[in-house]
């Protein structure tokens, strides 16, 4: 099977994100297929996206450790993440699968060991068993690549090679919890069509509408023609705060938080 070599995004953010802040405290942290989902709008100004992070525990669990630093980052900024607490020995495949069929997005936290894994031929491998269903769930479109070890090779091998080895990915080898890297593995975020109800999805009307409440709260009137985007940029600009280089979505969240307004309000 032919190598393929992996793309880094290189197209970083100036300067640091303000995404992780101590103010956002979700109050449900962590979706499982056992337990009930909560509201979706409650105490979650980041318009969720439910992850699902597969990845290999490593040596002593080391790696794992690192993996749920990451998570923890990301439901810090709002979002709901799936990961494994108890290491997977079969039993939980149907546990592993509702993770997989309730997320919209699949984190692949890529080592030299998850490679391995996943070309193993051992499908009661549960890292080869979650890459391969989640491609067959999701397709690579709703798959994030995650480089997540420095001695990983240039190019990859095996069924992870064949399927995202042309695909841009975060590398999160160092500083794997930095603003810098928060902001670099969720600019690989895809964007998802808006549902209809739910307010936390990341683009579509419920955005223009959140926007044009932060507009009349802070007492500003709209001009003729202006697209959504420019409404943004310029009432953060009025009350001093910079409009990252980053998803709108991303910096209506912020100016929420700031103003101390939740989606659900």
């Amino acid at each position: 099977m032919a190598e393929q070599e992996p793309v880094r995004l290189v197209d970083r953010v100036p300067q640091a994100s303000s995404l992780v802040s101590d103010s956002v405290s979700p109050e449900t942290k962590l979706i499982h297929p056992q337990k009930k989902r909560p509201n979706s709008h409650v105490h979650c100004p980041y318009m969720s996206l439910r992850l699902f992070a597969s990845h290999d525990w490593g040596k002593n669990a080391e790696n794992h450790a690192r993996v749920k630093e990451v998570v923890e980052a990301l439901r810090e900024m709002g979002y709901f993440v799936w990961l494994d607490e108890n290491e997977m020995r079969g039993n939980l495949v149907d546990d592993m699968c509702a993770g997989i069929d309730e997320s919209d997005v699949v984190l692949v936290f890529v080592t030299r060991n998850y490679m391995k894994k996943v070309q193993s031929r051992n499908d009661g491998d549960n890292c080869r068993r979650e890459f391969m269903y989640a491609q067959r769930r999701h397709g690579t479109s709703r798959i994030v690549t995650i480089r997540f070890d420095a001695d990983l090779p240039p190019k990859w091998s095996g069924p992870l090679g064949m399927i995202l080895g042309d695909r841009m990915y975060a590398d999160l080898t160092v500083d794997h919890t930095s603003k810098d890297k928060m902001m670099e593995l969720v600019r690989l975020f895809p964007i998802l069509p808006p549902v209809k109800g739910v307010g936390y999805r990341k683009d579509g009307g419920c955005l223009r509408e959140r926007v044009d409440r932060l507009m009349q709260e802070a007492g500003m009137s709209e001009k003729e023609g202006e697209h959504t985007h420019e409404k943004l940029v310029r009432l953060m600009a009025s009350i001093g705060i910079h409009a990252e280089n980053a998803p709108l979505y991303v910096n209506v969240a912020r100016l929420e938080v700031q103003l101390g307004i939740h989606a659900d309000k």
